[in-house]
């Protein structure tokens, strides 16, 4: 029991750890983008525009990340680390070793 403690503790860690870099990487994507003044340089204006499009898709991204970390901490924190979100039942200690952020258990995750 102890040892499982101190491995939920060093994974909260970790998650804390990619969390707050996550926000970080967010704030710099979400800042404003200086757009060119150079109208009727169509060339210039279609790589800005696919360059803001990539801002808006990454950022996305990292958002969902930021919330998969979240979901995984308030698992831990509510005491349900571990059990599958379809069935309930305990996921495979040896599943968990090897993935420590899943969320189902093998059974629920073939019938998916």
């Amino acid at each position: 029991m102890k040892e499982l403690n101190q491995k939920l503790k060093e994974l909260k860690l970790k998650l804390e750890e990619e969390r707050e870099s996550l926000i970080q990487q967010l704030k710099q994507l979400e800042e404003p983008e200086e757009f060119g003044g150079d109208a009727g340089d169509y060339d210039e204006e279609t790589d800005e525009s696919e360059e803001f499009s990539l801002k808006i898709s990454e950022s996305e991204a990292v958002r969902d990340r930021i919330n998969e970390i979240d979901f995984l901490i308030n698992k831990i924190n509510s005491g349900n680390y571990g059990f599958c979100e379809k069935c309930r039942n305990k996921i495979d200690e040896k599943d968990l070793e090897k993935d420590p952020e899943l969320i189902l258990c093998s059974i629920c995750k073939i019938k998916k």
